[in-house]
């Protein structure tokens, strides 16, 4: 696993609209195969499209033994997980 880090501020709307940016990010995060954080202070809105996204990318990381972390979940962030029954997920990645 490599110590390089990429840090990625989250936007405030995470939405079907924002999610192929973000998409397009997490994907350059996967193919460095490096560690991920990601803050999620400022969202205010979350869809499941990118919930999925977030996913998809914690575990491809997983699997290649990089690490991924998510900072100050807002509380819409968290309400999102929490919603779809994905808070163990969540959990697991704020430590």
């Amino acid at each position: 696993m490599s110590d390089i880090r990429h840090n990625y501020i989250l936007p405030d709307v995470l939405d079907l609209l924002s999610a192929g940016e973000i998409h397009a990010q997490f994907m350059e995060f996967a193919d460095s195969g490096e560690n991920v954080v990601i803050d999620a202070s400022h969202v205010v809105r979350i869809t499941t499209p990118a919930v999925q996204i977030i996913v998809a990318l914690s575990q491809y990381l997983h699997s290649i033994d990089a690490s991924f972390e998510i900072t100050n979940p807002s509380e819409s962030f968290t309400e999102a997980f929490n919603f779809l029954g994905l808070m163990d997920f969540l959990k697991q990645w704020s430590n």
